[in-house]
């Protein structure tokens, strides 16, 4: 019965979102919503994607989700972080001229889509109960919360390649970062095979994008952020 109750959940929340997201239904949307429907229309500046994003990572709407299990808590957390990254890569693609970036944002795409729909299968099993951690949930909130602290938004329109360029993987690294540490969390505690294997391939993956990401930004000459 519980089973049952979860999918009809999940069915209703995908059923109540339809379109493109917009000011007025990206409050529809939470991590039931198939992937594909969370990309925005296009904006006429960089800035509108990012608001999108953050708009999205920062949203209530899961948490109906959240139960005492950590792998359940991490997906919550982390299926709107991927598709955080999802609306940024997908509106560089507009204004970058950097084919270094493009194939970035490309490779971010087509990766955390992969992952989200994962996430969202593995959800679905209702497989993600009994390993109940204390305080496991608080702990993906602050370093959502933390992250996104560190990302800059833009005070300009942001049209031209470069300054999209420069804020797109200024903002991605930090972004990146609070899903390495979101993984490396879950690691410690984690019990669910697929979820465990998902995060070391988060960590492996972002780490090494996080590289490429500083080496394209001293190139730009741009400040490089200290995650360390």
């Amino acid at each position: 019965m519980k089973k049952q109750i979860f999918i009809g959940i999940l069915l209703s929340t995908i059923t109540l979102y339809a379109g493109e997201p917009t000011e007025q239904n990206l409050e529809k949307i939470t991590i039931a919503t198939p992937v594909e429907k969370i990309i925005p229309k296009s904006y006429d500046d960089f800035n509108g994607y990012e608001k999108d994003a953050m708009d999205l990572m920062m949203s209530t709407n899961s948490k109906i989700f959240l139960s005492d299990d950590a792998g359940n808590n991490f997906v919550v957390y982390m299926i709107p972080h991927h598709e955080g990254a999802i609306i940024t890569s997908t509106g560089i693609l507009k204004f970058t001229k950097d084919e270094r970036v493009k194939k970035l944002a490309e490779n971010i795409i087509q990766s955390q889509e992969k992952e989200v729909k994962l996430q969202q299968e593995i959800l679905a099993s209702n497989d993600l109960q009994g390993n109940d951690i204390k305080d496991f949930k608080d702990e993906m909130e602050k370093i959502m919360h933390h992250m996104m602290m560190e990302m800059p938004m833009a005070s300009k329109p942001l049209t031209n390649s470069k300054d999209a360029t420069i804020a797109y993987l200024t903002n991605m690294i930090y972004h990146h970062k609070g899903a390495v540490q979101m993984a490396q969390a879950y690691l410690k505690v984690g019990k669910n095979p697929e979820l465990i294997n998902l995060c070391k391939d988060i960590i492996s993956s972002q780490e090494a994008q996080i590289k490429e990401m500083k080496n394209i930004l001293k190139e730009y000459k741009a400040p490089i952020p200290n995650i360390n």
